[in-house]
This record gives structure tokens, C-alpha cells and sequence, in this order.
């Protein structure tokens, strides 16, 4: 009992510290103050200050309010008008800054603006598809991108970018020193950085081959027509509650991914013998293979679904066959598919997780 007892201690102890209020539904709008608000929900306004940190988790995020301390948005797009005074990580597909933000700036996205009305006072921290620097960045700036502009921007430490197409415009203006990492020399302007201009060539490498990529593909084909077999019965309602409740999902998924390894720890603290802890370390890494085979199964749903736009979708081994192809191809792109497969695998977690729930509530409804 004691043992159980700081398993879920240690589970809900950030909760309790951060005394958050935890805000669900389809569509939530924060119109009045709120101390440590998470959000959960396909479409998220946020028109209120916020006490403390802002965590959101949803489709569409708008912060339009000033944050007090750091916000965290994860979700397809995300805007951010409104000022925070500590750090902003943001992982989606599309990601507009327009205001201050007193801390650092990370981000993980598809494309994302800095605006010209953007300041931050920190370091930035971007990686992405199209990124576009306008604003005031008073730290330094590391970019990663298939294309990096920086425009009318004004920044006051080292800049070091990775690209394979950089512009610097005529009215920027970087105090530090500028580091690229290209295959290609490019032609910069040297008044435009008082620090200097560093290049580094980056040696164009087949690092995976197309043996290795057929190899995963088939090999993730076989674990998710296994998975669909065994959960046959219950697969195609697990993925309409996904619809459904998304943002709840993936929470849940990324709980039991990163708490299972506390409670890991917490089995070799209390003495529980190693086998013990063998054993449940080879259940999380099998939790890792089902969570990825369902990520497969939801990206293959999901794509069939947006492509045949059907409300429902059967999932069938053709649906398996193309979400696994696909996710394996997403995996290959550059910063934004590690990311995009991140998400996926960590929702594969939730759905997992909600099965065994659901199994578990209809057992003990039989006794």
C-alpha cells in the first residue's frame, strides 16, 4: 500500500504544484482570470490574463491575453498576440508571434512568423519548414528549416542557422556573429553582421537506405495488422472517441509515458528485487511497440477519412498498409516529421491506455 501510495503521489504531485484548473470541451474560451490553466479542446481562445503557467493542448490556439509566467501550446495552429513573461514553447504546424515575450522562444512547427511587432528578450530556439524572422530578438537566434528569412530583424547576439536556403535582408541587422550550415556557400551580405560570417559545409549523406526504410515499413505493416487483429472488436470505436476527445487523448498518452518511468524508479528505491523491475521495464517497451503500431493505425484513419471524406472509416488492412508507409515517410522529414510521429506515438499511448481502461470497466461490471 505504501508503495502504491508515492506511485501516485509522484503521478499527481506536478498537478497539485501547479494548482491547475484543468478546462475541457470542444471549443474553450478563458474570459476571466485564471491561475495555471490547462487546456484540453479542439479550438482554444485565450482572452484573459493568466496567473502562472498556460498549458493548452488543441487544434486552433489564439493567446490573446498577457501570460505571467510560461506558456506551452501544442496543437495544428497557434497565434500568440498577448505578452508572456517568461519562456513560450510551441509545437504545431503553423505558429504566428506578434508580442513581447521576456524569456526564451522555442519552437517546433511547419512554419512559423515572427512578426515585426514581436520582441523577445531571451534566445530563440526554431525549428521548422518555413521560418520567418521579422521581429526584435535581443539573445540569439538558432534556426533549423528547408528555408530560413530573416527580414527587417534586428538581432543582438550569434546567429547559427541550418538551411539549404537563407535571406538576409538589407534592413537586418545581427550584432553577433553569424554561423550557416549548408551544402551550398551562399552569397550574404557582411555589413549586415557586425560578428562576422562562418561557413560550414554539411557533407550530403544517404544516412538511411532504401533497404532500411522497406525494412521498417514492413516491419511496422506486420506489428499493426497483428494489433488490428487482436483488437478487432473494439479498434474502430477507440478511434471515433479519438474524434472526439483528442486533446484528452494524447494527455493521457504522454502521463503514462513519462510517469511509467518514475514508477520504474520508484520499484528499484523501494526494493522490490530486479526481476520485478525486468519485468515492468519489458512491459513499457512492449506499451512502446503497440503505442507506435496504433499511431500508425490513427494516421491511416485519419488520412483515409480526410481523403474519402467519410464520416467513418472501417479500418481494414489497406487502412494499415498506408498509415504505416506514410508514418515511416514522415519520419523522414526533418524536424517537423520527428515531431508529427512524436504526437502520433504518444496519442497511440492514449488510445492504448483508454482500451485497457475500457476493459478493465467491463470486468469489473461483470462481477
Amino acid at each position: 500500500m505504501k508503495k502504491i501510495l508515492l506511485f501516485l503521489i509522484v503521478l499527481l504531485l506536478p498537478a497539485f504544484a501547479l494548482a491547475a484548473e484543468l478546462n475541457t470541451g470542444d471549443a474553450v474560451s478563458i474570459e476571466k482570470k485564471q491561475k495555471n490553466p490547462i487546456v484540453l479542446s479542439t479550438s482554444a481562445k485565450i482572452k484573459s490574463a493568466i496567473d502562472g503557467d498556460l498549458t493548452v493542448f488543441a487544434k486552433d490556439i489564439e493567446v490573446s491575453n498577457n501570460v505571467q509566467s510560461s506558456s506551452y501550446l501544442f496543437g495544428e495552429n497557434v497565434t500568440v498576440s498577448g505578452v508572456t513573461d517568461n519562456r513560450l514553447v510551441i509545437g504545431s504546424a503553423k505558429a504566428i508571434i506578434t508580442s513581447e515575450i521576456k524569456g526564451d522562444l522555442i519552437v517546433l512547427s511547419g512554419d512559423v512568423t515572427l512578426d515585426n511587432t514581436a520582441k523577445v528578450d531571451g534566445d530563440v530556439f526554431v525549428y521548422g519548414g518555413n521560418i520567418s524572422i521579422k521581429g526584435q530578438i535581443d539573445g540569439d537566434l538558432r534556426a533549423g528549416g528547408s528555408k530560413v528569412q530573416i527580414e527587417d530583424a534586428t538581432i543582438g547576439g550569434d546567429v547559427t542557422i541550418q538551411s539549404e536556403q537563407i535571406q538576409l535582408s538589407d534592413n537586418s541587422q545581427i550584432s553577433g556573429k553569424l554561423t550557416y550550415l549548408s551544402q551550398n556557400e551562399m552569397s550574404i551580405k557582411s555589413d549586415l553582421v557586425k560578428g562576422g560570417i562562418s561557413y560550414k559545409k554539411i557533407e550530403k549523406t544517404n544516412f538511411q537506405s532504401t533497404y532500411s526504410v522497406i525494412g521498417s515499413i514492413v516491419m511496422l505493416i506486420v506489428l499493426a495488422l497483428v494489433l488490428m487483429w487482436f483488437a478487432r472488436n473494439r479498434l474502430d470505436d477507440s478511434l471515433e472517441k479519438l474524434h472526439k476527445s483528442f486533446g484528452s487523448t494524447w494527455l493521457a498518452g504522454l502521463l503514462v509515458a513519462v510517469f511509467a518511468p518514475l514508477a520504474m524508479m520508484i520499484l528499484i528505491v523501494s526494493y522490490v528485487g530486479i526481476y520485478v523491475f525486468i519485468a515492468v521495464l519489458l512491459l513499457y517497451l512492449f506499451a512502446w511497440l503497440i503505442a507506435y503500431a496504433y499511431s500508425a493505425i490513427i494516421l491511416g484513419h485519419y488520412a483515409v477519412k480526410l481523403m474519402t471524406r467519410n464520416k467513418t472509416v472501417k479500418t481494414d488492412w489497406a487502412v494499415v498498409v498506408f498509415g504505416s508507409v506514410l508514418l515511416v515517410v514522415i519520419g523522414l522529414i526533418p524536424f517537423v516529421g520527428g515531431l508529427i510521429k512524436f504526437i502520433l506515438i504518444i496519442t497511440g499511448f492514449g488510445v492504448f491506455a483508454n482500451q485497457i481502461k475500457s476493459i478493465k470497466s467491463k470486468s469489473n461490471a461483470k462481477v
